[in-house]
């Protein structure tokens, strides 16, 4: 019986994410200096999948959960939610 080796993920220069390999999926990896760079960075590799974006108007969500793991769902999913229901590609995520 062979063991899998786990890939590790390299964090490339001038990236703040990377794509991981995955059969039936995407998936990636951001990081940020704080955790609210990294859930940004975590919308943008989201969105970078989906095309390019023009800045032309703005929404504001409020997220709220119970650990910083559930807030990444929790926002990632509403984030989504609302750019398929306002048939947009988002360009800009900012965390307050």
């Amino acid at each position: 019986m062979k063991e899998k080796k786990e890939k590790k993920s390299s964090k490339p220069a001038g990236k703040p994410y990377v794509f991981l390999d995955h059969t039936a999926d995407i998936m990636f990896e951001a990081w940020g200096k704080d955790f609210k760079e990294a859930l940004e960075n975590a919308a943008h590799a989201m969105f970078s999948i989906m095309g390019h974006a023009q800045e032309k108007e703005s929404f504001t969500l409020h997220e709220r959960a119970r650990s910083p793991e559930e807030l990444v769902v929790y926002t990632l999913s509403a984030l989504l939610s609302n750019a398929e229901a306002k048939e947009m590609v988002i360009s800009r995520v900012q965390i307050t």
